[in-house]
């Protein structure tokens, strides 16, 4: 499952990934910057950690440095849907 560029646009995001398959392991991308259609943006990787954690086992987040600008960091998170 891949997932990028899409949790920080829609304000159900729980919803969102309640709905990956169970067991599925999900690559997702969230940003670190405010933009006009972010409705979240993260401080840390920790902060992903928190928000997202209850809904992967073995949770692993990493920040991506921007490209083209280096203070916009992408969050990288990297796990498999929990069952049940």
């Amino acid at each position: 499952m891949i997932c990028t560029e899409v949790l920080e646009h829609v304000p159900g995001d729980f919803d969102v990934i309640e709905r990956f398959t169970p067991g599925v392991r999900a690559l997702c991308t969230v940003p670190n910057f405010p933009y006009d259609s972010h409705v979240r943006h993260f401080k840390s990787a920790e902060s992903v950690r928190e928000r997202y954690g209850r809904f992967f086992d073995d949770l692993d987040v990493w920040a991506l440095g921007g490209f083209w600008d280096p203070s916009r960091v992408y969050y990288l998170m990297d796990g498999v849907r929990k069952r049940g």
